[in-house]
């Protein structure tokens, strides 16, 4: 790709712009257009229409197929990942992987309303915006893998995913082996509102630097979350705005029929500052209004201030925890908490 303009999309002759492929790349899910880095001064911003897959020669990329299993794609691994000056936009059973998206001001990687997405080996940072922005109704699988985002200002946070959409269309989101640092919000959030069912799984990410909480879940308007929380390193996640400063915080905010299971493990935070009730802490889990929250905490590592459970509303719902395992670091609690057994939260 990114030959000479009038360029026919063959190996010899390849289009002459990302977006010129990507109209041309057929929407049935077969389509891929696969870029070279060259001496371009930058791609700009383009929309991923449905069905396509944007790959670059960077990392390794391989192809699965019928006769031969998963096949390396030639040039493939160079290590070199192709400029990107604008905001890339995901269309549904999409794929972005291999790119340097950096220098503007907007969200990195946005998707609205979408299903099935993969993004994956991209460096985003040095941006005005959150890194990748996903919302609205989600559906299907969303696989947010191998990326490294940095220097964020403006909103900042790194990965923002809000899904809103109706019961029925559950949606399964994995966030793995990414590494974040230096933003100007969250590491990671996650907000499921209006009916949104979700299946979560935030797993071997280190966050370093993020202003605000590392991970922060956040549930209210009657949706579901189940999450899984595991061996994710957290250090050094800065004071916001004078209020908030958490590695991990898991967090039930309203809506009588939410509900927030969580299953946190093997995860290793250490902020800077000691314990500050409610506010500083590595690791909490907290409930307001009528919902409910099931946490299981095991084998996590907090290097100062430990743990807060924290219930703010006595009514209808519950905040029920169950026998912690292996963790280290003080553990706090405030509010009717409610001890369950082990398994009540529903993982293994």
């Amino acid at each position: 790709m990114l030959g000479n303009a009038g360029g026919s999309g063959t190996f010899e002759s390849p289009f002459g712009t990302v977006a010129a492929a990507i109209t041309a790349a057929p929407g049935d899910g077969n389509g891929i257009v696969y870029v070279q880095s060259g001496t371009n001064p930058g791609i700009p911003a383009f929309t991923i229409k449905d069905g396509v897959q944007v790959l670059s020669t960077g990392p390794v990329q391989t192809l699965a197929t019928v006769q031969q299993g998963n096949v390396r794609l030639p040039l493939s691994g160079s290590g070199t990942l192709p400029t990107v000056t604008g905001t890339v936009t995901l269309g549904n059973d999409t794929t972005l992987g291999g790119f340097n998206i950096t220098g503007f001001t907007g969200n990195g990687v946005i998707g609205n309303n979408l299903r099935n997405v993969v993004i994956r080996d991209n460096t985003i940072g040095t941006i005005v915006g959150n890194g990748i922005n996903l919302t609205g109704n989600l559906s299907g699988n969303v696989l947010i893998q191998g990326n490294a985002v940095s220097n964020l200002t403006g909103s900042g946070q790194g990965i923002f995913v809000n899904p809103t959409q109706a019961v029925g269309q559950p949606l399964q989101v994995t966030i793995t082996g990414n590494r974040i640092t230096n933003t100007t919000a969250q590491g990671v959030q996650i907000t499921t509102a209006n009916n949104s069912t979700v299946s979560l799984v935030i797993s071997n990410n280190v966050l370093l630097s993020t202003t605000g909480t590392g991970i922060r879940l956040y549930t209210f308007n009657n949706s579901q979350l189940r999450a899984i929380l595991d061996s994710n390193q957290i250090r050094q996640t800065q004071l916001q705005f004078g209020v908030d400063q958490q590695g991990i915080n898991v967090e039930a905010a309203g809506g009588l029929t939410s509900n927030l299971f969580a299953l946190i493990t093997n995860n290793q935070v250490n902020n800077p500052n000691f314990f500050a009730f409610p506010n500083r802490i590595e690791i909490r889990g907290q409930r307001f209004s009528a919902t409910n929250l099931c946490i299981r905490a095991v084998n996590n590592q907090t290097a100062l201030s430990g743990f807060l459970w924290n219930n703010f509303n006595a009514g209808p719902g519950l905040f029920q925890l169950e026998p912690r395992v292996g963790n280290v670091g003080t553990e706090n609690t405030n509010g009717v908490i409610t001890p369950v057994a082990a398994g009540t939260c529903g993982f293994p």
